[in-house]
């Protein structure tokens, strides 16, 4: 068994002004549609984008530097009816990692105003 771990933090401030000069491009580049319907509507979107690209980054620290990740779009963040967020990987890039269905990825997201943070531990058989 092998577990990786990766961590980020993301500054809120600084993701609302890449929103505000980069807008629409910058969110089509790194968020699936699916992350963008769920953030747009909050009325503090700018820190659940932060969490979710804190996410995003913390999985491509996680498997470097053995894999370089592309695309951030291949990484999304989803929730479980409970609430618990989780990581769902493109299938190429799933395969490209060789991860198979026994692999176990557990994410945890924090966001509190000017900062946002998330860690992710990979268990792989």
């Amino acid at each position: 068994m092998k577990v990786l771990h990766g961590i980020d933090i993301a500054s809120v401030s600084r993701f609302r002004e890449t929103l505000e000069k980069q807008g629409e491009r910058f969110l089509s580049r790194v968020f699936t549609d699916d992350e963008r319907a769920y953030c747009q509507p909050k009325r503090m979107r700018e820190e659940h984008y932060a969490a979710r690209f804190a996410a995003k980054e913390a999985f491509c620290k996680a498997v470097s530097p053995v894999f370089k990740i592309a695309r951030l779009k291949d990484i999304e963040v989803c929730k479980e009816p409970s609430g618990k967020p989780y990581i769902k990987i493109a299938p190429a890039l799933q395969k490209k990692l060789r991860f198979n269905s026994r692999c176990r990825i557990e994410l945890s997201l924090a966001h509190e105003r000017e900062m946002a943070m998330a860690s992710i531990v990979i268990v792989l058989p």
